[in-house]
């Protein structure tokens, strides 16, 4: 299981430029959140992605274990959210 930001424009270049502001905030995004991210540029191409995984296993078999995970995603959502909307909302007015 993993938290997600995609970024995703029309075109390769400017996915890039995008990627690459945030990625200039890489620091004090991850020091905002208390861990580290993975950054990934030109996945399919096109897209880029920063994510962080689960800490555990997560089986679709083990259904005892998915209201932990839920909550787990649900707090790492919320949090990406107060993190990352305030660097694209300054991303928005430049």
């Amino acid at each position: 299981m993993r938290a997600e930001v995609w970024i995703g424009a029309p075109n390769a270049d400017a996915t890039a430029v995008i990627y690459k502001e945030i990625l200039s905030q890489r620091e004090l995004i991850e020091g905002q959140l208390g861990y580290e991210l993975r950054w990934e540029h030109e996945v399919f191409k096109k897209n880029a992605r920063i994510s962080v995984s689960h800490p555990g296993p997560v089986s679709e078999n083990d259904r005892a274990g998915w209201p932990d995970a839920q909550q787990w995603l649900v707090r790492t959502l919320t949090r990406f959210r107060d993190v990352f909307d305030p660097v694209l909302e300054q991303m928005a007015r430049e």
